[in-house]
């Protein structure tokens, strides 16, 4: 519980949803669409009621959360790419 979101209020107004991982302390939340217990976020079903089906995957552990995320976003169905330009590996 370390981490803070820094919203630029120029770009507020293009926020619709806020989906927040890691809200368990027992367990690691590597993917945006899961805790390591299973437990969903809320994105999944947030992405299907809005009929939403490609995504483009970006962030700063490419080789750990944005991994994960894809993992499971594949598995739900989605059809998901990694964008590399908007991603950093965290292990060398």
């Amino acid at each position: 519980m370390g981490a803070k979101l820094y919203l630029d209020p120029t770009y507020l107004q293009l926020i619709n949803k806020i989906i927040y991982k890691g809200q368990h302390t027992k367990y690691e939340s590597y993917s945006a669409f899961f805790d390591e217990a299973g437990t969903s976020n809320g994105l999944d079903e947030y992405l299907k009621s809005k009929k939403i089906t490609k995504l483009i995957l970006v962030g700063v552990a490419l080789d750990i959360c944005v991994l994960q995320t894809y993992n499971h976003a594949i598995e739900l169905g989605y059809l998901a790419e990694i964008d590399l330009k908007g991603s950093a590996a965290l292990k060398g």
